[in-house]
């Protein structure tokens, strides 16, 4: 679980990387023979729509590295948002969970994890990512806003609230 935890952290600082350093390389390496009218990358999409649209809105969320629950090897994250605070858990079905607590910045889930037993502490932040558009009666683009790297599950069972609740009691 470490190893996915320290990967996955790795692996957002190098998404957040400028799309413009890489398409000036590659416009370099091809003699100039690219156009830099690149398809925008979904951070870059985030950082060019109004900061305030890209937020979880307050409540209870279960996102996942599969779009089915409770499915054997893959990681769930069950957490609570309040005024851009986080609290809730990473867990594997049949297995331990990890509890966690951060704030929400316009582009990621800055989260502390705690690991269980060792009570090692770990940054652990996840990209804010688009999805697509959802128009508005007043032709105003309201943003849906995912987690990078996981998918959005509706239905919370009881067993994420039984572990949520236990994170949200150590609080």
């Amino acid at each position: 679980m470490l190893i996915n935890q320290i990967w996955k952290s790795l692996t957002w600082h190098l998404s957040i990387l400028n799309l413009r350093s890489w398409g000036s390389l590659a416009l370099l390496a091809s003699g100039g023979a690219l156009s830099m009218n690149v398809a925008l990358t979904t951070q870059d999409a985030v950082a060019q729509t109004n900061q305030s649209q890209v937020q979880l809105e307050e409540g209870t969320y279960l996102y996942g590295s599969s779009s089915e629950p409770e499915v054997i090897g893959q990681e769930y994250l069950v957490f609570q948002v309040r005024q851009n605070q986080v609290i809730g858990a990473s867990y594997f079905p049949l297995s331990e969970f990890a509890c966690f607590q951060g704030n929400i910045s316009n582009q990621a889930m800055n989260l502390t994890l705690t690991v269980p037993y060792s009570g090692e502490k770990i940054s652990y932040p996840i990209a804010l990512v688009t999805q697509s558009p959802i128009a508005r009666s007043d032709n105003q683009a309201n943003l849906t806003v995912g987690l990078e790297g996981y998918e959005k599950l509706s239905a919370i069972s009881d067993n994420d609230r039984r572990i949520l609740n236990s994170c949200l009691n150590l609080n």
